[in-house]
């Protein structure tokens, strides 16, 4: 093996490892969602207060699968509407469209 070989090696390494330690959590997703949901609005101050009082409802309407390096979560809006996202180094990434 290569010196070439072993620093590629090792910087994989490395960035799994980062990755690892850096999966966001559903707490995460959480308060990501709000946020999103709170820009969307324009933030309107009645959107925000109404996404605090829900909050708990929103983390039991979540399903989050662990991916080890990334989290996939859903949350199920009602009337079959749903959020997905892919978490990954502490970002969540989506589909614009509520489906």
């Amino acid at each position: 093996m290569n010196s070439f070989q072993k620093f590629f090696g090792i910087i994989i390494v490395i960035f799994m490892v980062l990755s690892y330690i850096n999966v966001p959590s559903q707490s995460d997703y959480v308060t990501w969602l709000k946020g999103e949901f709170n820009n969307k609005s324009g933030n309107n101050i009645f959107v925000a207060l109404g996404l605090n009082l829900f909050e708990k409802q929103i983390n039991e309407r979540t399903v989050c699968t662990n991916y080890i390096l990334l989290m996939y979560c859903k949350t199920n809006m009602g009337s079959g509407k749903s959020v997905s996202a892919v978490g990954y180094m502490k970002k969540f990434y989506y589909d614009d469209s509520m489906k």
